[in-house]
């Protein structure tokens, strides 16, 4: 990942919360759906594709849709 793609790591970060505190809200964290929409689906390709999210999170599905 580039070092000032700062909208990635944002991401990242929010992802390793939800992992981290999804359990709380009666989820499981080895099944997380990632959802992207438009420039959201293009974000959430990317995180399925970076080395910082591999082996590191457990996701079930990746919804990637476009207009």
């Amino acid at each position: 990942m580039a070092p000032g793609n700062w909208a990635l790591k944002d991401q990242i970060m929010a992802l390793k919360w939800v992992q981290e505190n999804i359990e709380r809200f009666g989820g499981d964290k080895d099944s997380i759906t990632v959802f992207g929409q438009s420039a959201g689906a293009g974000a959430t390709s990317y995180l399925s594709l970076i080395p910082e999210t591999k082996g590191n999170f457990h996701f079930k599905v990746f919804i990637l849709l476009s207009t």
